[in-house]
Order: structure tokens, then sequence, then C-alpha cells
């Protein structure tokens, strides 16, 4: 355990002083203002991601398929009532409508949301964050923040994690272990489909930290054209990003499906 503590220690102390170096002019982006202290964290986050956050992944993805498929579709039925209340503050009904039913017919006819018997019904999925309600209701531009672990987001980002915990119900389970429990289940979930975009996304890039802010900042504005139109019809909606096709890793089989719905690493 103090070995664990002193390699934290470490790789923090590495990142802070990466975010010390002066930062090349050609990177500077007016939606990146703070790029320096970024930079050292984007360090700290892919240190510890390699160095205590992939093992568990690794030991995660040799469960079968099926039961890490019941797993996320638990989590994300859970987060739908999350998106219902965020959909309600931006006075979007269409979403809320959607959302409500995908969370009814899982709880349901999904046996508590572990099947998504709603997405083959065709009601799919969307990203949604109390981020998302202030930039629908006009605090659009913020600056790119990169969280310890967390990794990328917005400085409104950081700020809706407050309000989002505060509408997540595993926030309200008892006792704490339980809670903490499920807290840690839903992280290695969430990076076991989260790692190996990142690592495809940066293996291809001259500057990985430019590459995933990128990313996550294209795949942002795409969801805020859809939120800021309040839910338009497929055939209607903005263009999304490009984002490269990649296989996932699952046991160590390429070509295994892995359901994947977020386009970019990091919270809106």
């Amino acid at each position: 355990m103090k070995k664990l503590h002193l390699a934290m220690i470490a790789a923090l102390s590495t990142s802070l002083l990466a975010g010390c170096v002066p930062v090349n002019p050609a990177t500077k982006i007016p939606q990146d203002p703070y790029e320096s202290y970024n930079r050292g964290m984007f360090q700290f986050d892919t240190d510890f991601n390699n160095t205590f956050l992939q093992p568990v992944v690794t030991v995660y993805n040799s469960a079968p398929n099926s039961a890490r498929s019941g797993v996320r579709n638990f989590f994300d039925n859970v987060r739908t009532i999350n998106d219902i209340g965020n959909d309600l503050l931006q006075a979007n009904w269409h979403y809320a409508r959607l959302d409500t039913s995908r969370f009814f017919i899982n709880t349901t006819l999904g046996f508590f949301g572990f099947m998504d018997p709603a997405s083959k019904m065709g009601i799919q999925p969307h990203q949604q964050s109390f981020g998302l309600t202030l930039a629908k209701w006009g605090i659009v531009n913020s600056p790119y923040l990169v969280l310890p672990i967390l990794g990328p987001s917005t400085v409104t980002g950081t700020i809706g994690l407050v309000p989002d915990h505060l509408m997540n119900p595993i926030s309200y389970v008892s006792p704490a272990d339980t809670q903490y429990g499920l807290v840690g289940l839903n992280g290695v979930q969430t990076a076991s489909d989260s790692l190996p975009k990142e690592r495809f996304i940066t293996s291809m890039a001259l500057d990985p930290y430019v590459a995933i802010r990128n990313a996550y900042m294209q795949n942002r504005e795409y969801v805020l054209q859809q939120i800021q139109s309040d839910g338009v019809a497929v055939n209607q909606a903005p263009t999304p990003p490009v984002q490269p096709s990649m296989p996932v890793p699952v046991n160590g089989k390429p070509d295994s499906p892995v359901k994947q719905k977020v386009a970019a690493p990091g919270r809106l």
C-alpha cells in the first residue's frame, strides 16, 4: 500500500511539473486557456490509467461479454434518471419523452435495466449532463478543462458534477459500502469502454493531448447542436463528428462485438 501511494504521488508530481513546461504556441486555441495545466493533468491521467486502472480493466474484461453488457446496460438505465432531469431543466420535451420511455421499458421489460429492449424498439440513448443544460441556456463557450482521473471536461461540465451527482440515484444508496462499490464498478465499466478509444486516437497522433482535446471538443459541439435543436428528427439532425472506426479488443479478440455509445472520452 505504501508503494502504491508513493507511485501515485510520483505520477502526480511529474504531471504537475510537466504542466510548468511552456506550451507550443501552435497548439494554443481560445477554448483551451489553461493548456499548461491541462497538459500536466492529461499526463497524470495517462499515467494513472496505465499504471492502476488498466490492470483492473484487464481483469474485468475477462468476464463474459454478456455479463459486461448487462452491467453497462444497468448503469446506463440508472443514468437515464439524470438525463430526464436535465431534459426537463432544458425544457426539452422531446428528449424528456424519449428518455422516460427508455427508462420505463428497460426497467420493466429489460429486467431492471440489465437488458436494453428500448434500443431495439428504436428509442436510442443520448448524451446529457447539467453542463449541457447550462450550455442550452447560454453558457456555451466554456473553457476546456482536464480533470483528475475523470479526464476531459469543461469549466461548466465540472460545475455540473454537483447537480448531476444529486440527480444520480446511486448517490442515495445505503449503506455507504454498497454505494462506493457501485460507483467503482461503474467507473471500471466506463474505463473498459473508453480506454481502448483513447489509445486508438492517441496512437495515430503526433500530439496525443491535442488529439484527445479535438475529439472531445468536436463531440461536445455535435451534442450541443442536438440539445439546442430540442431533439430534432434523425433525418434533420446535425452531422456527427467523424470518428475512426475501430475493433475494440475483448478477451484478446479484436473483433468481439461491444456496444459503443460515446463518441469521445470525457465529461460533457
